[in-house]
C-alpha cells in the first residue's frame, strides 16, 4: 500500500468535551425500509449544525427522532447529560421550526410569540418582555398587532423563529424552513438566522437539501447519504477535502480526472491520468492505495486553469474549448480531453479570458493543494 499518513482534518469544535446533544447508534425503520442506519453524533452548546442531504437520506426522520416526535428503534438521545431517548417533546426543551410556519391564523404576531411563554405560566410582565426584546431581535416589534395572513412569507417565517427562541430552548431544531420561500428572500433569511443564533446563542441543529444553505450557515456540516453520515466536518473541509465521490459531487460542481497509480514519490503518489501524462497528488485522506489501481483526482472548476506560457502547474493536459458561457462575473467552459474526458473550468470573467474560443486547443493545468485524490470504486 502507497498511502502517506497524514494529519487528520479538524472538524471543528472539540467533541470530546461535554456535548449538549449527544446521539448514539440511533436507527429507524419503517417496515423493510431502512430510514436511518445506527448513527452517532456529538452537537456542542452554541454550535449551529446543519444535516445536509438529499431527499430520502435520513436527515429529517434524524431531527424528528431528536425532536421527539418520532421513536427510535434503538440508540440512545442525550440531552444535556440527561438520557431523552424516549422522553415526551416537552420534556426537551426543544424548540422546533418547520417550512410551514406552523402560525396560529386567528392570533396576532404577539400573541404567536407569546403563545409557548403563555403555556409555561410566565408572568404577564415576563411575557411582554420577553415577547418584544424577541421581536426586536427579528426586526418586527412594528408588525407586533397584526396577523400572519398581513405578512410576507420571509416575515411570517421571523415570527416562526421568534416563537421558536422565546422561551429559550436548550436546543433550536429547523426542518427546511426556508423552503418554501424565493431565493431572494431566502438569501436574505440565511442572514437573519444567523444573526439571530449567534445573539442567542443557541445550540441549533438545521436540516435542508440545499448545499449554498449548508455551506454559509454552518459551524459544522453533517453529510448524510443512504440513511446514515457520509462526512461530517467544516464547510470548508468538505468542499476542499472531500472522502467520498458522493461527497465530492454533492458539495458543488467537480471535475473527476481519471488516474492509475504509479508509485510512491517522497509525500505524493506518482499518477498516469488521461493521455497517459504523468503528474503527482497527495494521498487521500483516509485508506491506501495500491500500485496499478485506478483513481480520481477532484478538482472544483475554479482550480482548474487554461495555463498561461511559463507557468507549470501540478498537472498539464492538452484539450479543446467545446463550450464558453459568461454568466457574469464568472465565465465556465467546457473543455474536452483527446480521450473524451469533459473538464469544467471556471475564471472570473474579464477581457483576456474572453479571448479563449470554443475550438481553440489550450493547456489546462491545476496546483497541487488543490486536487484530492479518491479511489475509483468509491461510487456511493
Amino acid at each position: 500500500m502507497l498511502a502517506v499518513p497524514r494529519t487528520s482534518i479538524d472538524s471543528g469544535p472539540d467533541v470530546h468535551g461535554a456535548a449538549k446533544l449527544r446521539v448514539k447508534a440511533l436507527e429507524k425503520h419503517y417496515g423493510s425500509v431502512v430510514a436511518l442506519r445506527p448513527t452517532s453524533l456529538n452537537v456542542m452548546q452554541g454550535e449551529f449544525l446543519t444535516l445536509l442531504g438529499p431527499s430520502g437520506s435520513g436527515k429529517t426522520t434524524l431531527l424528528m427522532m431528536i425532536a421527539g416526535l418520532a421513536i427510535p428503534d434503538g440508540g440512545e438521545i442525550w440531552i444535556d447529560g440527561k438520557d431523552s431517548t424516549y422522553a415526551a417533546p416537552y420534556e426537551r426543551d426543544v424548540g422546533v421550526v418547520f417550512q410551514n410556519y406552523a402560525l396560529f391564523p386567528h392570533l396576532t404576531v404577539y400573541e404567536n410569540v407569546a403563545f409557548p411563554l403563555r403555556m409555561r405560566k410566565y408572568a404577564a410582565a415576563d411575557i411582554r418582555k420577553k415577547v418584544m426584546r424577541m421581536l426586536d431581535v427579528v426586526g418586527l416589534p412594528h408588525v407586533a398587532d397584526r396577523l400572519p395572513r398581513e405578512l410576507s412569507g420571509g416575515q411570517q417565517q421571523r415570527v416562526a423563529l421568534a416563537r421558536c427562541a422565546v422561551y429559550g430552548p436548550s436546543i433550536i431544531l429547523m426542518d427546511e424552513p426556508l423552503g418554501a420561500l424565493d431565493k431572494k428572500l431566502r438569501d436574505t433569511m440565511q442572514f437573519e438566522i444567523k444573526r439571530m443564533h449567534r445573539e442567542i446563542g443557541s445550540t441549533t441543529l438545521y436540516v435542508t437539501h440545499d448545499q449554498g444553505e449548508a455551506m454559509s450557515m454552518s459551524d459544522r456540516i453533517c453529510l448524510m447519504n443512504n440513511g446514515g453520515i457520509e462526512q461530517l466536518g467544516r464547510p470548508e473541509d468538505l468542499y476542499f477535502s472531500p472522502r467520498s465521490r458522493f461527497a465530492a459531487d454533492f458539495l458543488g460542481g467537480t471535475n473527476f480526472i481519471p488516474c492509475q497509480i504509479l508509485g510512491s514519490e517522497g509525500d505524493r503518489l506518482r499518477l498516469k491520468g488521461p493521455l497517459d501524462v504523468v503528474f503527482s497528488a497527495r494521498p487521500p485522506l483516509e485508506g491506501a492505495l495500491s500500485a496499478g489501481s485506478r483513481a480520481d483526482i477532484v478538482v472544483r472548476p475554479q482550480h482548474i486553469r487554461i495555463t498561461k506560457v511559463g507557468e507549470t502547474p501540478t498537472g498539464s493536459l492538452p484539450a479543446e474549448i467545446v463550450d464558453r458561457v459568461v454568466t457574469g462575473a464568472t465565465t465556465e467552459y467546457r473543455a474536452r480531453l483527446a480521450d473524451g474526458t469533459v473538464l469544467v473550468v471556471m475564471e472570473l470573467t474579464d477581457k483576456t479570458n474572453l479571448r479563449v474560443e470554443p475550438g481553440q486547443n489550450v493547456m489546462l493545468g491545476w496546483h497541487l493543494d488543490n486536487g484530492t485524490l479518491l479511489p475509483t470504486e468509491d461510487k456511493r
